[in-house]
């Protein structure tokens, strides 16, 4: 008798539960809600207007194939950018392995850019480049690895890409970058949203990101 009563029970209260207004849907991801920099810069407005966020320089380095490019040919596109060394086994290839995984999300996109710059760039030649290209399978077309200076790379890092927790640094001998920050960027060449390159749920949302970005024209 008793075992009846419950199930009476339990039957009147998923009655109730499905008789009960539910939660309204959440509202769609929208681009407004994009810039993720509100934390990291407060004083700027969320409402969609970048004219008051900064703006990436634009700078020359050398590519996996050793030629000299300028940032500026990723103006007007979207562009999602990690800082690494090659001879890195740490976070660098699962970082890269992630980055990958961007690449193949848009693979063919002409819209779509990924940048990779070297912290290492002693070590890290046009041959090494090339070599961990080929490892992670690097669409040229699409993903450029850089090398250079090393002072221009880590200003491009501290004060263009502004990562976050990063030391301050004169980009000197002693001096040592290691980040495990993926950085978006829009066509406006203004950064968006920071993601760690190591966690796959960051990565995702950095993929919606982009298509989200995508759309807006």
């Amino acid at each position: 008798m008793k075992a009846i009563h419950l199930c009476i029970s339990v039957i009147l209260i998923a009655g109730f539960f499905s008789c009960s207004p539910q939660p309204a849907d959440e509202p769609e991801f929208e681009v407004t809600s994009i810039p993720r920099l509100a934390k990291y810069f407060p004083d700027i407005s969320a409402s969609g207007d970048t004219t008051g966020y900064f703006h990436l320089p634009t700078d020359r380095f050398v590519n996996q194939f050793g030629d000299t490019a300028d940032t500026k040919q990723v103006q007007g596109k979207i562009s999602v950018t990690q800082f690494f060394f090659s001879s890195c086994e740490g976070i660098c290839p699962i970082m890269s392995g992630n980055m990958s995984s961007v690449q193949k999300a848009f693979a063919g996109n002409t819209e779509v850019r990924l940048l990779s710059f070297s912290v290492d760039p002693e070590r890290d030649s046009v041959p090494a480049l090339k070599k961990y290209a080929d490892r992670f399978h690097c669409d040229s077309l699409q993903w450029m690895l850089f090398t250079g200076e090393k002072k221009k790379i880590y200003d491009h890092a501290r004060y263009g890409y502004r990562l976050p927790a990063i030391e301050p640094g004169d980009g000197g001998e002693e001096d040592f970058i290691h980040s495990d920050m993926l950085v978006l960027v829009d066509r406006e060449s203004v950064i968006r949203g920071y993601y760690v390159g190591t966690d796959t749920a960051q990565v995702r949302m950095l993929i919606e990101d982009v298509n989200t970005l995508l759309k807006q024209k």
